[in-house]
């Protein structure tokens, strides 16, 4: 029962997390290296938002997967 509301903090922490990663973006001076680091937080922040959302689903209607 502890995994949705730990989703959540990870959801709001990535999502804080933006004005310091576009901080950092802008300290690297490789092309390829942004590039990286920009589409893997991305990948990051939405790959933390469908996995928390899709266990809310399952936590607020548990009845879901029983029929």
């Amino acid at each position: 029962m502890a995994g949705p509301p730990l989703l959540w903090v990870a959801t709001v922490v990535v999502d804080l997390m933006r004005p310091y990663a576009i901080r950092t973006l802008r300290k690297l001076s490789m092309r390829f290296g942004a590039d990286v680091f920009w589409l893997s937080y991305v990948l990051l922040r939405d790959g933390v938002l469908i996995a928390t959302f899709a266990t809310s689903l399952v936590f607020f209607y548990p009845n879901l997967l029983h029929n």
